[in-house]
């Protein structure tokens, strides 16, 4: 019969980490892996309490988000908490910041402690972050991102297609000088596709971007205001409208005009998206491109609650949909 040291031989690590593994503690997701094959190889017969470790789960669902603070992050959250607390699941969340070790950290937490399956957000995966989410023992699905080479269901919103739509908004309305606060291209949805949906756009409409009329930006308040600082400074030609991907951007981007005595809408047009609660509140009320965040939680936990309960859900892709939201930041050119 094998013995806790057999294993730790087999997989090349300590009897300490072994019982890190079987006991959940911490231990890296490889140190995991290994030890577990290990377990399977040799047939080793754990206790009653790490056996769970391989042939059952809790009653919890994992969760990793980029950004707790993130209005639209706490509107996917209650998503998928209304669905989970209807079946008698409890949530763990983790926030990662978008660092790949947090994340690669979180699944491993989640691999642990045994969680029914897992909703992983992420602004980028990083290639390791995708094999280590295909090698979790419970069923996993994406939020917001294609995710690399994760095999698992993604559920994900048409960002091309809404920054395409907000772009034509603006040139219907008689813009011309278009910019554009973009997320950095890293994020493939939410950077790369709304930024290219907005270049297409100006392209169909024989409209190209001036110098300086593309800028980067975090999702926050103040690096919106940072990037519209830039914008101002580098272009030979003010734009009469401005689009940002998010309304965090807007916002901090609407502060900097306000700051600068630039009216909006009078003299720059601005959108957001996500249409974020404040965004109606704000003077000017922001426009925005609605983004359904709580649907996309919803439909994450209903397409993994399905999966923890074997049954098929036939489905590998969903795309939700969006609409555009005028309010008082949007008029005419001056």
């Amino acid at each position: 019969m094998a013995t806790m040291k057999d294993v730790a031989r087999q997989a090349g690590v300590s009897t300490s980490t072994v019982s890190r593994v079987l006991n959940g503690g911490f231990v890296s997701t490889t140190a995991t892996r290994r030890v577990m094959e290990a377990v399977d190889a040799l047939g080793y017969q754990v206790s009653t309490s790490a056996r769970s470790l391989k042939a059952q789960f809790t009653n919890i669902i994992g969760v990793t988000v980029v950004d707790i603070s993130n209005p639209s992050t706490i509107r996917m959250l209650h998503g998928i908490t209304s669905v989970f607390h209807q079946h008698g699941m409890t949530v763990m969340l983790t926030n990662t910041d978008g660092n790949p070790e947090i994340e690669l950290e979180s699944i491993a937490m989640f691999t642990r402690q045994r969680v029914s399956g897992i909703i992983y957000t992420g602004s980028h995966t990083r290639e390791d972050v995708a094999a280590a989410l295909n090698t979790v023992p419970a069923p996993v699905v994406i939020g917001g991102q294609e995710a690399g080479s994760v095999h698992w269901p993604v559920v994900v919103f048409d960002n091309y297609k809404a920054g395409f739509d907000i772009t034509s908004t603006l040139i219907q309305l008689g813009h011309r000088e278009i910019g554009y606060i973009s997320a950095h291209l890293e994020d493939e949805h939410t950077g790369r596709f709304r930024r290219q949906g907005y270049i297409d756009a100006l392209a169909s409409a024989g409209i190209h971007p001036a110098r300086g009329y593309i800028q980067y930006a975090d999702f926050t308040v103040d690096s919106g205001h940072t990037a519209m600082k830039r914008m101002l400074a580098e272009t030979e030609t003010m734009p009469s409208a401005v689009a940002a991907a998010s309304d965090m951007i807007a916002i901090g981007a609407l502060r900097c005009l306000q700051q600068r005595g630039i009216e909006v809408p009078g003299r720059v047009s601005l959108a957001g998206f996500d249409d974020i609660p404040v965004s109606s509140k704000l003077i000017p009320s922001l426009s925005s491109v609605a983004l359904d965040v709580r649907e996309m939680g919803e439909m994450c936990a209903e397409l993994l609650y399905r999966m923890i309960r074997k049954k098929n859900t036939f489905v590998e892709r969903v795309v939700l949909g969006h609409r555009i939201v005028q309010r008082e930041s949007l008029g005419p050119p001056p």
